[in-house]
C-alpha cells in the first residue's frame, strides 16, 4: 500500500518557483565582456637584488672543502681524515674522474690536426747463381721515408659538440666525487655531534642517580 506524499506548505511553494527562475536565468546568463583584473607580474620586479635590497647579508665566507676543521676539534679532524683515505668508493669515484678526463684528452686530440712520420729500411742480398755482377753477390738496402698530415674540417660543429659532451661530463665525475666526499664527511660530523650529546646525556643520568642515592640515605 502506496503512502501519500507529504504536500509541502501553500507558503512554500512560491518561493520554490522563483528560486527555480532564479537558477534558469543564472545558466542563461553570458560572462561575455568579463576579464580578470589581475595581471602578470614584470619579471625585473622578482630579482633577488630587489627583494634582498633592505635585508642585512652576512660577509661569512662560503664554506670549504675541509670545512670541518673550523670547529677545532682534533679528534673529528682525524676519523674524517681517516675515513676520506680509506674509503673504496672515493677511490673508485677518483677513478672514474681521471677515466672521465683522459677521455677528454682524446677527443680533443682527435680534432685537432696531426702530423706523423714515418721511417722504413729494408735490403736484399742476390746470390750469383740468379743474377751475373754487378747485381749478384751484392747487398741491396732501401729506406724510405714518410710524412703524413691528417686534419678533419668541423663544418657543422659535430667535433666540438664532442668535445664539449666529454668536458661535461668530466666535471659531472669531478662534482660526484667531491659530493661523496661532503656526503662522508656531514654524516661522520653528525654521527659525532650525536655520539657527544649521548655521552652528555650519560653523565647527566649518572649525575641524577648519584643525587637520587644520597636522597634516600638515612638521616639526610
Amino acid at each position: 500500500m502506496a503512502l501519500p506524499l507529504p504536500r509541502p506548505p501553500r507558503g512554500l511553494k512560491p518561493v520554490l518557483t522563483a528560486l527555480t527562475a532564479a537558477l534558469i536565468l543564472a545558466g542563461c546568463a553570458s560572462s561575455h565582456g568579463l576579464a580578470p583584473e589581475g595581471r602578470q607580474l614584470d619579471a625585473g620586479s622578482l630579482q633577488t637584488q630587489r627583494s634582498l635590497s633592505g635585508a642585512a647579508v652576512s660577509d661569512a665566507a662560503f664554506p670549504t672543502q675541509d670545512w670541518w676543521m673550523s670547529l677545532g676539534d682534533a679528534q673529528l679532524d682525524a676519523l674524517i681524515a681517516e675515513a676520506l683515505a680509506g674509503t673504496p668508493s672515493l677511490d673508485a669515484a677518483d677513478a672514474r674522474v681521471r677515466q672521465a678526463v683522459a677521455q677528454a684528452g682524446l677527443v680533443d686530440a682527435a680534432r685537432k690536426p696531426t702530423l706523423t712520420g714515418t721511417a722504413q729500411y729494408s735490403g736484399v742480398q742476390l746470390p750469383e747463381t740468379i743474377a751475373p755482377e754487378p747485381l749478384g753477390g751484392s747487398y741491396l738496402g732501401v729506406g724510405v721515408l714518410g710524412l703524413g698530415f691528417n686534419y678533419t674540417f668541423d663544418l657543422w660543429g659535430g667535433e666540438r659538440a664532442r668535445w664539449q659532451a666529454a668536458v661535461g661530463q668530466a666535471r659531472a665525475a669531478e662534482v660526484d666525487a667531491q659530493a661523496a666526499r661532503l656526503m662522508l664527511s656531514s654524516n661522520i660530523a653528525r654521527a659525532y655531534v650525536v655520539l657527544a650529546q649521548a655521552v652528555s646525556a650519560h653523565d647527566v643520568a649518572v649525575a641524577d642517580h648519584e643525587r637520587a642515592g644520597t636522597l634516600l640515605q638515612p638521616g639526610l
